[in-house]
């Protein structure tokens, strides 16, 4: 078994990561580049207070909010807001 830990300072270290303000970014940490092997991506996601998101993924996705708040609009069933320290596994 493999075990790697991340910190929201390695997702900060990727340009991709964005800034406050930007809307909705993210830093995958762990995707089928880094490690082909994996089925799942795991990264950080930043994301404006309100922001609206609309996504479907080829792979198994958890989002963790540690602040803000997102409306999530799944493609099967109603969509719903997620808050601070709530977990979306899509």
């Amino acid at each position: 078994m493999q075990v790697l830990k991340y910190g929201i300072a390695d997702a900060e270290a990727k340009e991709e990561w964005g800034k406050p303000g930007d809307g909705l970014h993210g830093s995958d940490l762990v995707d089928a580049k880094t490690h082909p092997q994996a089925r799942m991506t795991v990264g950080f996601t930043r994301v404006d207070d309100g922001e609206r998101m609309r996504a479907a993924f080829p792979y198994d996705e958890v989002m963790v909010l540690l602040q803000g708040s997102v409306m999530v609009e799944p493609e099967t069933g109603e969509p719903f807001t997620a808050h601070r320290g709530d977990v979306v596994y899509m």
